[in-house]
């Protein structure tokens, strides 16, 4: 073990002196700083407005002249910040009594009467800055809604008393109202499924209400304003910002991807190119163990590309995002209970299952390199199926209806993808994934193995 120890080392000190290996590492740091950015810039251009003061002016502008009346009243009201309450319920106010003033078949004039009362009396606790009377007044309007099936009722007056007695303002800008919101929607969809006749309901749609229902009762209860809830997709998070970005900063592994195929496929090939092999096969060390060293090697600089990559994104993102929401907890429900995690070690697991890709490919990229010792070659094939492979294999699935194309190595690399159940293959589970994975790196270990250890070296 010693001596496969000593030339790991030797590999490590050729390829880190390598300027190309310097380059990739920039690379990998531009690479994090290009996500961050870009990033950081969509998010500013998206949520600009709830990100300073309101140009009222501007938003008149935007909307073509048809809400002016409605945006000089918030001026007027003193409505400054997008995250103020006041701003998106003075909006509703506005709306219930446009509705009423316009709605077609036209409503009488006592029902327009009503409509401005109650579009007064909304207004002041606006003008009062009073939440909970607003409330109050909503819990009104509600009981006397006639048009509202009573289900929905009874669970609408659950959500603003619940509002009124934790003190929870209206705004989707606050976190425990967005979870209140999330978890009315469930109960209210669930109760819908649950009607309907047993054979005819969605079984996995009312499994996936109930998890949400659970963790959204675990948020409320323990009355947590920053978390982490990846859905089934597997991007997005209800933290906003700093996890949505971090998160989905795995989405460019296959820029890393792309790198270590250039350290693999060169490692064994450039020994040869450069006439260096008769001088490392002199050493007393056995052929199979310098393949084993090399592998190591590879392998290693991989995972520490990887761990580069993560540290960066971390910082970057907590530089553009603030670090406020960097101990916020993953939930996640299994076993019939909210299970409380790291958010950063969710990241990182989200990490380490994109890196199965990377060995994969680098894999490949050291059998190759074996093979034909040749590293244009083996790091060209390399790239060139890994960017096409996953391509060609979903027009075989989607365009050909060809089941037997999950057991191709690129329908399964992502494994990432596989979880969010976002492949073309029913029933494709991250078991089989790695089983067929298992197979084709014993296929690429073995062909690698023949040509370095039993072929001649001339």
């Amino acid at each position: 073990m010693r001596k496969v120890f000593n030339v790991v080392v030797n590999e490590y000190i050729k390829i880190f002196a390598k300027i190309s290996t310097k380059i990739m590492l920039a690379c990998i740091v531009l690479l994090a700083v290009f996500w961050s950015v870009g990033s950081y810039i969509d998010y500013y251009r998206r949520y600009s407005d709830t990100m300073g003061e309101l140009d009222y002016e501007e938003l008149k502008m935007r909307n073509g002249g048809s809400e002016d009346a409605m945006y000089d009243e918030m001026k007027e009201l003193g409505i400054k910040y997008a995250d103020d309450w006041r701003y998106e319920a003075y909006q509703r106010v506005y709306y219930d009594l446009y509705w009423a003033e316009n709605q077609q078949p036209p409503a009488s004039e006592q029902e327009i009467e009503e409509a401005k009362k109650r579009y007064e009396r909304f207004k002041k606790t606006i003008t009062d800055n009073d939440f909970k009377e607003y409330i109050r007044l909503q819990i009104e309007k509600t009981e006397q809604n006639r048009d509202m099936p009573e289900g929905e009722k009874e669970l609408e007056l659950w959500k603003l008393q619940y509002q009124l007695d934790h003190d929870i303002p209206p705004t989707s800008h606050n976190k425990l109202y967005q979870a209140l919101t999330e978890y009315s929607r469930a109960k209210y969809e669930i109760a819908g499924i649950e009607q309907q006749p047993s054979e005819a309901q969605d079984k996995k749609r009312l499994g996936e209400l109930k998890e949400d229902e659970a963790i959204f009762k675990y948020v409320l209860d323990k009355k947590i304003e920053s978390y982490i809830i990846p859905d089934r997709t597997n991007n997005y998070y209800d933290a906003d910002g700093f996890w949505s970005v971090f998160s989905n900063s795995v989405m460019l592994l296959m820029v890393i991807n792309v790198l270590i195929i250039i350290v693999a496929g060169s490692i064994i090939s450039a020994e040869f190119s450069s006439g260096t092999v008769k001088f490392l096969l002199i050493n007393p060390i056995k052929r199979w163990k310098i393949l084993v060293a090399k592998y190591l090697s590879v392998l290693t600089v991989g995972i520490v590309m990887l761990v580069i990559y993560y540290i960066f994104n971390l910082i970057l993102n907590g530089i553009f995002f603030g670090f406020g929401d960097i101990v916020a907890p993953s939930l996640t429900f299994a076993a019939g209970k909210v299970r409380v995690g790291s958010g950063l070690l969710y990241v990182a697991w989200k990490y380490i299952l994109g890196s199965v890709g990377v060995l994969t490919m680098a894999t490949f990229a050291f059998a190759v390199s074996s093979l034909v010792r040749n590293s244009a070659l083996a790091i060209g094939l390399g790239v060139f199926l890994m960017l096409s492979g996953y391509g060609a294999v979903f027009v075989l699935a989607e365009g050909f209806n060809m089941d037997w194309a999950r057991y191709i190595l690129f329908a399964n690399t992502d494994i990432n993808l596989i979880i969010s159940q976002q492949t073309p293959f029913l029933g494709h589970t991250v078991t089989f994934a790695l089983i067929v994975i298992a197979v084709y790196m014993v296929v690429f270990l073995l062909t690698a193995w023949d040509a370095f250890v039993r072929r001649d070296v001339k």
